[in-house]
C-alpha cells in the first residue's frame, strides 16, 4: 500500500468521532433517514484536525474489550486518536468555541456488514470510550450509552518542526483517569485531499448496540509518520496494547464531517465482563 492510500485512509479510519463505514454496506443503503426514530442526536465538525496512531494488538487482547458478536479485522488492529473541531454544531445548534474529542477503538466488522481489512475507505471501528471537551455533547454519548466522560483539557498540537522543513510534530494528551495515554509523532506532508469517506463507529452500552454513521465530506493536509503512545501502567489501554510504550504508523489531517447516532435495538450484542 502506498503512503498516500495509508493516510488518507487513517484518517478516515479515525476522523469522527470524529468516528468511523460498514464494512459491505454502502453510503447510501447505511445512511439513517431523516425520519428515524431510532436516531439519538447528531453532530457535526468543521475544518477538524485530527491525530491518531495505530498499532497491532493480540487478538486476545481485543477480545477482553470487543463483544464477541463483532468480528475482528485480520490482523487485528487498534488505535488512539484525537480531534479538534473549531467549529460544529450539536442538533443544528452552533457549539460555541468548537470542541475536542478523544477516542480508543479496535477495527471490526460489524454484525450488519461484510469484513473489510482496516486499511480500507469503508472502515469500522469499536469503540472502548468516547471522551469530549463540550458537556452537552458528552451528555448525549453517555446517555445514549457510550463508555466516556467530559475531559475539558484535551491537549493536541500539530505544528511545523522549528528546524526542518516539511517536517511536522504531533504531540497529545488525553488525561483521562480510567486510562490517560500521550501520542507523540514525527509527521510529513503526504496526500491531497481526500474523496468523502463514509465509515460506521460502533459500542455496546447499557441499552445496547451503538452505531455512528460518519459521513467525512471533506479532507485535506494530510500529513503521514510514525509515532509513539504511551499509556498507563495497568491502565485499560496498557491491556490492549500489551505495552505502556507502542510505536506505530501515525497521521493527521483536516476534516469536516456529519455524524448521525442511532440505538440499534435490531442487533444482539454483548460487551466482555468488565470492559468500558
Amino acid at each position: 500500500m502506498t503512503s498516500k492510500k495509508l493516510a488518507t485512509t487513517l484518517l478516515a479510519a479515525a476522523t469522527g468521532g470524529l468516528a468511523a463505514g460498514c464494512g459491505g454496506v454502502s453510503a447510501t443503503d447505511n445512511t439513517p433517514g431523516d425520519n428515524d426514530q431510532s436516531v439519538l442526536f447528531t453532530n457535526t465538525g468543521e475544518n477538524c484536525r485530527n491525530f491518531l496512531i495505530i498499532s497491532p494488538v493480540t487478538e486476545a487482547n481485543a477480545r477482553k474489550f470487543v463483544p464477541a458478536e463483532f468480528t475482528l479485522v485480520q490482523p487485528p488492529t487498534a488505535f488512539v486518536e484525537l480531534a479538534d473541531c473549531p467549529q460544529g454544531k450539536i442538533n443544528g445548534v452552533d457549539v460555541e468555541g468548537g470542541y475536542r474529542i478523544a477516542e480508543a477503538a479496535v477495527f471490526i466488522t460489524p454484525p450488519d456488514g461484510g469484513a473489510n481489512p482496516p486499511l480500507i475507505t469503508n472502515s469500522a471501528i469499536y469503540l472502548l470510550w468516547q471522551l469530549d471537551s463540550n458537556a452537552e455533547l458528552s451528555n448525549l454519548k453517555t446517555t445514549a450509552g457510550f463508555a466516556g466522560e467530559l475531559i475539558e483539557n484535551i491537549e493536541l498540537v500539530v505544528e511545523p518542526d522549528a528546524t526542518v522543513p516539511l517536517l511536522n510534530n504531533g504531540y497529545a494528551n488525553v488525561p483521562y483517569a480510567v486510562s490517560p495515554y500521550q501520542l507523540n509523532a514525527t509527521l510529513t506532508p503526504d496526500s491531497p485531499p481526500g474523496p468523502p469517506l463514509p465509515n460506521d463507529l460502533w459500542h455496546v452500552g447499557p441499552n445496547g448496540p451503538i452505531h455512528t454513521f460518519n459521513d467525512i465530506y471533506a479532507t485535506d493536509q494530510v500529513l503521514a509518520g510514525l509515532g509513539t503512545i504511551s499509556v498507563a501502567e495497568g491502565s485499560p489501554l496498557h491491556e490492549l496494547f500489551g505495552s505502556t510504550t507502542v510505536t506505530g504508523l501515525a497521521a493527521s489531517g483536516i476534516g469536516s464531517f456529519e455524524n448521525t447516532t442511532q440505538l440499534r435495538q435490531d442487533i444482539q450484542a454483548t460487551k466482555p465482563e468488565g470492559a468500558p
